[in-house]
């Protein structure tokens, strides 16, 4: 039988730490305020005009944020609509 002390440093060895992460956000200044102020990044570097920033934790995670890419297809105002089409409700009006 495997001792408390023995499983758990059998967790430790197989735990894996995240070290970068890679997030499209829609407004790179916003999101780099967001992560300084309320989760304790700093702020590394940015390149070109807000297009990419780089920001690091306490525990050496490096967050990339970059700008989100939207397509837009002719016609379509890029917002999501309220009500799906009829025949496409799956049981309520409502879209999720």
């Amino acid at each position: 039988m495997t001792s408390p002390m023995r499983a758990e440093s059998s967790l430790e060895t197989m735990a894996m730490r995240l070290n970068h992460i890679d997030l499209a956000v829609p407004d790179i200044a916003v999101a780099r305020d967001f992560f300084e102020t309320h989760l304790g990044f700093t702020h590394q570097q940015t390149l070109g005009q807000n297009g990419l920033s780089i920001l690091r934790d306490e525990g050496g995670l490096v967050l990339v944020l970059s700008r989100l890419q939207r397509k837009r297809r002719p016609g379509l105002s890029g917002r999501l609509p309220h009500r799906l089409p009829p025949g496409k409700r799956g049981g309520g009006a409502w879209a999720l």
